[in-house]
């Protein structure tokens, strides 16, 4: 049985996260949903909005991108927009992200719990860190306040909403979904990006390399040695680290040693 393509994300960066069109898709059904309210009512408002998600779906399609987060984005609108017309309230459009921000924060704190943050899982599989990465304790308490932040990101959005959501107040609504939304998004990922092993501590990284293969016994740390006269091939090796996971490649002195220096 032939697997399925296996998508290298060992050279994802953030800027590759940010550029990503799905989430600024996110933003415009809410923005569509709250003008059309405002100009023309609460339900030309919810056509308006499923007719924007569906339009993103399609305009994804014809991009030959996943499908899957549109379709989503669709069944998300229309949760929204029900929401609200049974309600007769056009505050209510807001409710399901009060939901899914309380549950993403919970989520993101039991990871914590369990000793597994979340932010570290997601950088484990991004650059295919060995098990025993994660489940060092200076990595594992660095990623957990990393993880914390994002907590705070989805309380703050799920108490922001309900806030306004309350107070009726629908403009301040699609306001606060735009720049809690992407903006806030993109800055701390940027910071979680930033917050990483080297900036936590300055010169950690390289004495955290030693401890590891100290103490976790990291086979794969360097995963292979050459001759100084092989220099090509170490330096072919070392630019395809992602595709054949090595995590450090590394010159093999030893037989130099002998030799007389001219």
């Amino acid at each position: 049985m032939s697997e399925g393509p296996r998508h290298d994300l060992s050279s994802y960066r953030a800027r590759d996260i940010l550029a990503d069109r799905r989430l600024t898709d996110t933003v415009f059904p809410p923005i569509v949903f709250v003008v059309a309210n405002g100009l023309i009512g609460l339900i030309p408002a919810a056509v308006a909005a499923v007719s924007t998600a569906v339009v993103i779906c399609l305009a994804r399609a014809i991009r030959r991108e996943e499908p899957i987060n549109a379709i989503g984005g669709i069944f998300a609108t229309a949760v929204a927009v029900g929401i609200a017309l049974l309600s007769g309230r056009a505050e209510d459009y807001f409710w399901p992200r009060v939901f899914s921000n309380a549950f993403f924060a919970l989520l993101l704190a039991a990871s914590i719990a369990a000793r597994r943050p979340a932010v570290g899982l997601v950088s484990q599989a991004v650059y295919r860190f060995p098990t025993e990465w994660l489940a060092h304790p200076r990595v594992r308490r660095a990623y957990a306040e990393i993880t914390w932040a994002w907590v705070g990101l989805c309380l703050l959005r799920a108490v922001t909403y309900v806030l306004l959501i309350e107070a009726g107040e629908v403009g301040w609504l699609a306001a606060a979904s735009f720049v809690l939304g992407w903006p806030c998004f993109a800055a701390l990922l940027i910071g979680s990006y930033a917050y990483g092993v080297e900036t936590h501590h300055p010169g950690r990284t390289f004495d955290l390399a030693f401890q590891l293969v100290a103490e976790a016994r990291l086979g794969r740390l360097v995963s292979a040695t050459y001759p100084l006269g092989r220099w090509a091939d170490a330096l072919d090796h070392a630019a395809e680290t992602g595709p054949r996971g090595a995590v450090k490649v590394a010159f093999d002195l030893r037989a130099e040693q002998g030799r007389e220096r001219p």
